[in-house]
């Protein structure tokens, strides 16, 4: 039946009660904004309004206008409220001649019909309770336009011809106080035997339908959470920007729901609401450098750069740009030999430490020299065969140093240089790098020593270094080199800008992008082509679900290049998406460390969970050793913290506290000791520094490349 009538007035009872009726909320129940909340939705409003010449405020200005006018048209309306009305308010408090009202309202329905999204889970629900037997209706308390409405929800499959639509504006009653249940109920000429009310608002579709006699169920997935809350609060920081970031991390959380129903529901909310974001704002940033230098060609690096080239690829055409995204298949490994560059002892020395378990043969391996090809130098530096496979301490890996930045080493390492060499010019020339286009690069983070292996291997062959390299994090640098000036993102060391470093956030970046395929060792000639050979991929990741994680990053790229139009997209979102990442990171739930702590961090010689719990006995011998230290290289730490059992917890926040007591006792006994042997004529032996206070490692940022 018609919801209103030709002269326009609302129709007025069915033709029979029926037996059984569900009705369903619309705004997040059936269908959600994609712009943002109710609040931030009138963002995209105040650009589209802005562009077309109707107002000349700011952006805040005009959305404080509209938030404003809604507030006293309720006031005066109450449920009786129109979107008519509201846009009325708002012209008159932007002191704009009252004719514009009619442009501003049809703005504002323009957006809406291009950015209301369904919600999957509840066109299921609609299609089983009409398998059920059940008559379906529409309730809203919304102030939004009934043709509209009507057309959206027909749009998506949800409402059918017969199907009721009644809003607060046409009952003059609302959920709210309950005053809407009994007009429908009132309309219906009786209330249904079997009436259930879907809604997502606990109080006016939870207590209200209660109080009226209706059983009602609520689904509070298509409210915002924790981090789609913090970017939709954030939109008067960046003129909307992180709205439509917030809607598009909601639309990606609820089809993540039905398209991947494997994907643990806390994993899903992650990925769309924390790594979409990080990425995306990341990617964004990387595409302004390329259009502001006018640089056509972007090459996404290395493993890192594989899932956010299939971010940029997302959402470039929705900027209009002209660039060329490509992927560049490389790595520091496969660049330092090519590149003819000596390597220096502190980057030497920064290599080795990112190794869980450095050893001789790995670092050696990393200029392509065997150890048994220095076995001299190794004997004379104390580190004889029964050594090279066994983990380095610190004055061992020093002495390492000092061979691998010898010129024996050198020398060695030069003779299969040539053909790894011709195989790896061969490569650059086939993707355009030795072409005379200007171009950028875009990795992950780290000491930019990537670029600079890509740089010199690119200038050796006849190529220029690239116009400006891209990092989500700088760390001070090992090597500076005249005309290369590395960008940083999130933080930038060499530039001394940016904010603080997340303790180990460089794990859930590493995490993140997390690649199909193996590190590139080198390259080699294949039919008369240069190709990348690489090491065995992730499979543990893979067997985890990486690739339905990469598929909802993709996924989120998608929706949030759907609303970029709308808005100012190169408004900067660092500290935003910072803020969400951190708040992750570091204050995870129970239910996030389960769907995120066994994802297998891919170390040197082993894959193991970021957040392993440790044992009673670990932690009994880091009080007998006097370190507090438990976690592992590339772990979780509060992952690490919740994964551990309440008693354990407790242990290791007394054995912190009292870390300093315990270390000068062991000092006091020590020397106690030593006296006694030797009769006083030598002092106690040094007590090693204290570790760092668990759970905090101290390591930053690194590139996986």
């Amino acid at each position: 039946m018609s919801a209103a009538a030709a002269d326009g007035t609302v129709a007025g009872a069915v033709e029979a009660t029926p037996d059984r009726l569900t009705t369903f909320g619309c705004l997040d129940t059936v269908l959600i904004r994609a712009t943002g909340s109710h609040r931030s939705a009138a963002y995209a409003t105040a650009h589209r309004l802005r562009r077309a010449g109707v107002v000349e405020a700011d952006v805040e200005v005009v959305v404080a206008a509209r938030t404003t006018a809604a507030q006293l048209v309720r006031t005066r309306k109450g449920a009786a409220a129109t979107p008519q009305d509201v846009a009325v308010q708002q012209v008159e408090l932007l002191g704009l001649d009252a004719s514009v009202a009619a442009t501003v309202h049809e703005t504002a329905c323009a957006v809406d019909r291009a950015h209301l999204r369904p919600v999957p889970a509840a066109l299921a629900d609609i299609a089983r309770a009409r398998d059920e037997g059940s008559h379906v209706g529409f309730l809203s308390d919304s102030v939004i336009d009934r043709a509209l409405l009507g057309t959206a929800l027909e749009g998506v499959g949800a409402k059918r011809g017969d199907d009721e639509l009644w809003l607060a504006s046409d009952l003059a009653g609302s959920k709210r106080d309950g005053t809407a249940y009994d007009e429908v109920a009132r309309r219906l000429g009786g209330r249904p035997q079997a009436w259930r009310h879907v809604g997502h608002d606990p109080d006016a579709d939870g207590r209200m339908a209660a109080e009226a006699g209706l059983a009602h169920t609520l689904r509070r997935d298509t409210a915002f959470n924790r981090y789609e809350h913090m970017l939709d609060r954030a939109a008067s920081r960046t003129a909307g920007m992180t709205a439509v970031m917030a809607g598009a991390s909601r639309t990606t959380r609820l089809e993540l729901g039905c398209s991947s129903p494997a994907m643990p529901r806390a994993r899903a909310a992650v990925v769309a609401g924390v790594a979409g974001p990080l990425l995306a704002g990341y990617v964004l940033w990387t595409l302004q450098q390329a259009r502001d230098r006018g640089v056509r060609r972007l090459y996404f690096v290395a493993r890192d750069g594989e899932v956010m080239l299939r971010i940029a690829r997302r959402l470039a055409p929705a900027l209009d740009l002209d660039v060329e995204l490509r992927y560049l298949e490389g790595s520091r490994r496969a660049w330092l030999p090519p590149s003819s560059e000596a390597p220096d002892r502190g980057w030497l020395t920064s290599l080795l430490e990112r190794e869980e378990h450095p050893t001789v043969r790995r670092g050696l391996d990393w200029v392509g020299v065997a150890p048994e090809a220095v076995e001299h130098a190794l004997q004379a530096a104390d580190l004889p065969p029964g050594r090279w496979d066994e983990p380095l301490e610190a004055a061992e890996r020093a002495r390492l140093v000092e061979i691998l930045a010898g010129a024996d080493v050198a020398a060695r390492s030069r003779l299969g240089e040539a053909e790894r060499s011709h195989a790896a010019a061969a490569y650059l020339r086939e993707v355009g790098l030795l072409d005379d286009e200007p171009y950028g690069i875009v990795d992950g983070a780290g000491h930019a020593n990537i670029g600079r292996l890509l740089s010199g291997t690119v200038v050796r062959h006849g190529g220029a270094g690239p116009a400006f390299e891209c990092y989500y994090g700088l760390q001070a640098p090992s090597h500076r080199a005249p005309g290369r000036e590395p960008l940083g993102y999130a933080y930038d060391e060499w530039r001394d800008l940016g904010g603080h470093q997340v303790t180990d956030l460089w794990v859930a970046l590493e995490m993140f992008t997390t690649a199909a395929v193996g590190r590139v060792e080198g390259y080699r000639h294949v039919d008369g082509r240069g190709e990348p050979f690489r090491s065995p991929a992730n499979e543990q990741a893979a067997s985890w679900g990486m690739g339905a994680v990469r598929d909802g990053l993709e996924l989120y790229a998608t929706q949030l290049a759907r609303c970029l139009p709308e808005v100012d997209p190169w408004v900067d979102v660092r500290t935003c998406t910072a803020a969400v990442a951190a708040e992750f990171w570091e204050r995870p739930t129970d239910e996030e460390v389960h769907a995120w702590g066994g994802f297998p961090f891919e170390a040197s010689s082993e894959s193991y969970p970021i957040a392993r719990a440790f044992t009673t006995r670990q932690v009994l011998r880091s009080v007998r050793e006097g370190s507090p230290r438990l976690r592992r290289r590339g772990s979780w730490p509060a992952g690490t913290r919740l994964s551990a059992a309440p008693h354990l917890r407790m242990l290791v926040r007394v054995t912190i506290r009292a870390h300093p007591a315990v270390v000068r006792l062991r000092r006091v006994l020590l020397s106690r000791s030593t006296t006694g042997r030797l009769g006083g004529s030598a002092g106690p032996r040094p007590v090693p520094a204290p570790a760092a206070t668990w759970p905090t490692s101290g390591r930053r940022l690194r590139d996986d490349d």
